[in-house]
């Protein structure tokens, strides 16, 4: 099988967007296989907006005036709400979630389960774009852990690798149940995939607002595309909600 080129992860990703309604005229996702998928502007712009009526977000550039940069599809949000209601795999993760585990927990759960289906993931074009690795102390071998040693970071990393630990032991049978159940044939999970989706979901998610009415009021999750924006330092694009004309928001 011939090894695929970093543009491919990057076309299915624009493809599947935009079949879901993401309008991605003023940007283009960069990055290589492995690393992070980032976002650049092709308009001199940034912003971002939310649009409940016809439920996407927008991204658009603020300098002089506001200038429309792309869209991308809400409903497609990875929350604990739209993977437990997703019509596909939703099912699974009911049964799975039930008093087991939060809501972060949930969603990194489910991350992690998701990338292990590979292609048959409802999610895959999205999954398959995403970092493979991260530099974090979650990531560090032991011999790395001891070059840390004495410093706070040193205790951090050890105390996060024995909670993941934790936790896996915790989730493996429910991860092992649903692969299984689904039909799904991969080596077998381990902690270190329940390291990725924690990463995954603290370097991407965000809290989104439920309502316009109230703002305060809001779930956390990824929205695919919206992910892998503002990665730069420091961020250069911000996001708000805005109503639908004629919606009556």
């Amino acid at each position: 099988m011939a090894q695929e080129t970093a543009e491919e992860p990057v076309l299915r990703l624009s493809e599947w967007l935009e079949s879901l309604g993401a309008d991605l005229s003023g940007i283009g996702f960069e990055g290589s296989v492995g690393h992070h998928r980032l976002v650049a502007g092709t308009k001199p712009c940034q912003s971002l907006q939310c649009s409940l009526r016809s439920r996407f977000m927008d991204f658009v550039t603020r300098r002089d005036s506001e200038v429309h940069l792309a869209r991308f599809p809400l409903d497609q949000a990875f929350t604990a709400r739209s993977i437990i209601n997703h019509s596909i795999a939703g099912p699974g993760y009911q049964q799975a979630s039930r008093g087991l585990m939060d809501e972060r927990e949930l969603i990194i759960f489910a991350l992690m389960t998701e990338r292990l289906k590979g292609s048959k993931s409802p999610w895959e074009p999205w999954i398959s774009a995403l970092p493979n690795t991260f530099d974090t102390p979650a990531y560090y071998s032991d011999v790395e852990l001891e070059e840390l040693k004495g410093t706070n970071l040193y205790q951090a990393a050890r105390l996060l690798k024995q909670q993941m630990a934790a936790v896996w032991k915790r989730l493996e049978p429910l991860c092992v149940q649903l692969l299984r159940e689904e039909g799904i044939h991969t080596d077998p999970p381990c902690v270190d995939d329940l390291i990725w989706g924690y990463s995954t979901f603290w370097s991407r998610g965000q809290a989104i607002p439920v309502s316009l009415k109230d703002v305060t009021e809001v779930e956390e999750g990824l929205v695919p595309g919206l992910d892998m924006c503002n990665h730069s330092v420091p961020a250069r694009a911000r996001w708000q909600l805005q109503p639908v004309v004629g919606s009556g928001v």
